[in-house]
């Protein structure tokens, strides 16, 4: 049977504990406004990637080319700028610069896709497949780039990763939104629920007449999606784009948190559970 949890209040004292305690550390710096708007700039990013990470855990498997597909969307997108624009591109109106995102989010998705296919119609073992992928994305992403940073991006995409609404920054807003219609799509459709089913038990699932090889394949088109998401936030709060940014950097910051996969959320005999970021948005 499966149930979903939520936080639990030893998860809560714990993350109370330790904003205390570097508030004890570093009492000048850490419990200012200012720090806390500086966190809630740079949280949305490694959030994306954790939730985008943590979909595919729930179904079961695992996408290591999320970082990759990052940079790639991210890529595309000032591909795309630059052939409507040329060098004029910070000068980028609002549809303009839309147009490109809309190209960096096809490009995310297609990639998605192949990896969805891959692992549901071909049945390469999800580690296998997004490690492959990852590193095809890395080498294309340097080749299209000659390992050059990328900037020249307008004002529209750098106030997304920058921009204030309300005195909040947007990313965190951006966050907050997308956190509560994440905790509706997998607790309120049956998206949310065949998902669930899946990661617990994927014959069950079968049985129950959910098509899970089309289940896995959206699964990886939503990671996809946090990617792209995660690309144009940290396009716009960086100001710029590199072809193996982040790098490893961010990988071994959110890799954490599916190491404890008993954190949360779906209980079964045979699915350990799932992610912290998205034990606060249920």
């Amino acid at each position: 049977m499966i149930s979903i949890r939520k936080p639990s209040a030893n998860r809560t004292l714990i993350i109370i504990a330790i904003i205390g305690l570097m508030s004890i550390i570093n009492p000048l710096r850490f419990p200012t406004l200012s720090n806390l708007i500086s966190m809630s700039y740079q949280l949305p990013i490694i959030a994306f990637l954790s939730i985008g990470m943590a979909l595919t855990m729930l179904s079961g498997g695992i996408n290591l080319a999320i970082i990759a597909t990052a940079n790639f969307a991210g890529i595309i997108t000032v591909t795309v700028l630059k052939a409507l624009y040329g060098e004029g591109s910070t000068a980028a109106t609002i549809g303009g610069t839309l147009l490109a995102m809309g190209g960096g989010l096809v490009a995310a998705l297609l990639i998605g896709l192949i990896i969805g296919y891959l692992i549901a119609y071909v049945e390469v073992p999800a580690i296998l497949a997004t490690l492959a992928i990852m590193t095809l994305l890395n080498g294309v992403n340097v080749v299209i780039t000659k390992g050059y940073t990328l900037s020249g991006l307008p004002s529209f995409l750098i106030g997304i990763g920058n921009g204030t609404g309300a005195g909040i920054p947007i990313p965190f807003i951006v966050f907050i939104v997308i956190c509560i219609i994440l905790a509706i799509v997998l607790k309120r459709t049956v998206f949310g629920v065949s998902l669930y089913l899946l990661g617990a038990n994927p014959t069950a699932a079968r049985y129950s007449n959910i098509n899970v090889r089309r289940m896995l394949v959206y699964t990886y088109l939503w990671s996809a999606f946090f990617s792209a998401l995660t690309s144009f936030i940290m396009m716009g709060s960086l100001i710029q784009l590199r072809p193996t940014m982040p790098n490893l950097t961010f990988l071994w910051l959110y890799w954490p948190v599916f190491s404890a996969v008993s954190i949360l959320s779906a209980e079964s005999d045979n699915y350990p559970g799932w992610s912290w970021p998205l034990s606060y948005c249920n």
